[in-house]
């Protein structure tokens, strides 16, 4: 399914490390109902009141549903973000809202966080499931 984002247009099949996107807010039911049409798992993530790395491990935890042993750090948000249940799934997305704050009071964090998301769209890739990122605008 091809969606027009700010970034272009993005398919949510391609399975690539080129998995981060910019989707105007006025966009999010186009996207919402392709989700729903293909077998991917969606997440929405409200970055708003991220300050720290503390505070995105906790809503990532959340909104992505990792295990209760989670350590929040960057080594298992590395581990947890590859080992997200998608054995039903053709792959994810997560939604992020208000990103702008997160950019604007945690940069080194928000850099961190899509250095990692990155990293685990190219381990995703090899089990052929597509995984993204879509900051909306």
């Amino acid at each position: 399914m091809l969606i027009l984002g700010r970034s272009g247009c993005f398919d949510l099949n391609v399975i690539s490390w080129s998995c981060v996107h910019f989707l105007d807010i006025l966009l999010i039911d186009v996207l919402k109902r392709g989700v729903d049409e293909k077998r991917i798992f969606l997440a929405e993530l409200d970055a708003d009141f991220i300050r720290d790395d503390a505070g995105l491990f906790s809503c990532l935890s959340d909104a992505l549903e990792f295990p209760d042993y989670f350590g929040e750090n960057w080594d298992a948000l590395d581990e947890c973000i590859v080992d997200i249940d998608l054995h039903r799934f053709d792959g994810a997305v997560l939604i992020v809202k208000n990103w702008a704050s997160l950019w604007r009071d945690a940069p080194l964090t928000a850099g961190k966080f899509l250095s990692a998301w990155q990293g685990a769209s190219e381990l995703w890739a090899k089990d052929n499931k597509s995984f993204h990122l879509v900051f909306l605008v």
